[in-house]
């Protein structure tokens, strides 16, 4: 059996001079055969296996990558300083792709375009909704549809107008947000992420059933709209299961 205790200082079995690594950071303990347990001892800037951080103890196989804080911890070799490794059997985990994680944590790859849709997404609402509702204020467009006795009057187009603008400010403000935490490989941005896709879909179809109701007669989805639903519906379809089943969108979204 052997315990070691990691962290900056010289009273661990491993001192690490490192200033992201805690006083006492980190143990590994091995009970002398197959079994190898690490456990964070609430480090400040924790304690990463395969790129995720540890909320557990957690064991060990033979090719995990460890990281105290910001430097790799040589696990194997303090082990094996004693020990041959004939004599421990520390057992392979047989999902090779675990332990790429070190390699999957960071945006790159199809992330990338995550991406670049997200910086787009707050930027194409404001640049296509601004000047359509300027407009409508700016020209007399709604006195006409909201003055009582106008031709184009309808009771429901205040709430319409005024509901379409509100929710498109927080979205705006929702993708902004989305953003940073993406940026910052929040935890929460998959989640986050995925109800935004979902609240748009959404959102186009209650819109165009509302805008039905000052025009009974006409389709509810017109060409703008089907085109709208269409585009967003395709979207979500592909992002949304890449956001569920991708090792790297895990590997990468690790932070509280």
């Amino acid at each position: 059996m052997k315990l070691i205790n990691i962290g900056s200082h010289d009273s661990n079995e491993y001192q690490v001079d490192d200033p992201t690594v805690s006083r006492k950071h980190a143990q590994l303990f091995w009970d002398g055969e197959k079994l190898i347990i690490l456990t964070d001892l609430d480090s400040t800037n924790g304690t990463f296996v395969n790129g995720k951080k540890l909320k557990a103890p957690t064991q060990l196989n033979q090719l995990d990558v460890v990281k105290v804080g910001n430097t790799l911890f040589p696990w194997m070799e303090l082990l094996f300083e004693e020990n041959s490794q004939e004599e421990i059997k520390i057992p392979v985990s047989t999902n090779n792709e675990e332990h790429n994680n070190e390699q999957l944590n960071g945006i790159s790859g199809w992330l990338i375009i995550v991406a670049i849709g997200i910086i787009l997404s707050p930027i194409n609402i404001f640049v296509y909704l601004f000047p359509l509702y300027s407009e409508i204020f700016n020209n007399g467009s709604w006195e006409i549809l909201t003055t009582p006795g106008t031709a184009d009057y309808s009771p429901f187009w205040a709430p319409i107008l005024i509901t379409e603008i509100a929710v498109n400010i927080g979205l705006i403000l929702l993708w902004i947000y989305i953003a940073i935490i993406f940026f910052l490989k929040k935890s929460s941005f998959p989640y986050i992420y995925i109800g935004a896709l979902l609240f748009t879909l959404a959102f186009i179809v209650i819109d165009a059933f509302a805008v039905k109701l000052v025009f009974p007669n006409d389709p509810v989805f017109n060409a703008d709209t089907t085109k709208e639903l269409s585009r967003s519906f395709i979207h979500a379809a592909i992002w949304i299961p890449y956001i569920l089943i991708s090792k790297r969108v895990k590997a990468t979204f690790i932070n509280a």
